[in-house]
């Protein structure tokens, strides 16, 4: 997993692919510091309000994602879809998942496989 401090904040990132093409990049951005807190203070409000768009490809929205405020967003082109869930884990930590290939429903289950958790 690649790891990055910008200013003064630390991350992580990684990406997985297959060989049809499907991927998923992974963020992990911890709000620990001034700078930190700040960005997790400015999506905590975005997820306070209830917002949905539609697109003509898809959609984007704040939902209710494993007991977690989050936002998710699904957009179709002809014969491939990607996707993308963010949430703020822990009130510290914006987790990012970024899905080509993928519906909602199966970057879902790859959310699941990641043990969130334990970010404290």
């Amino acid at each position: 997993m690649g790891e990055a401090q910008l200013m003064g904040m630390n991350s992580g990132q990684a990406t997985y692919s297959d060989d049809e093409g499907k991927s998923v990049e992974v963020s992990i951005m911890d709000g620990a510091g001034e700078t930190g807190a700040s960005m997790v203070a400015m999506y905590a409000i975005t997820l306070v309000m209830e917002t949905e768009q539609q697109t003509e490809s898809g959609y984007t929205k704040t939902t209710k994602f494993n007991g977690d405020r989050a936002t998710v967003a699904e957009n179709t082109y002809e014969d491939w879809v990607d996707s993308e869930i963010t949430t703020l884990v822990s009130d510290r930590y914006i987790v990012s998942l970024k899905g080509s290939g993928l519906n909602l429903n199966e970057l879902e289950n790859v959310y699941n496989e990641i043990n969130v958790k334990d970010l404290k």
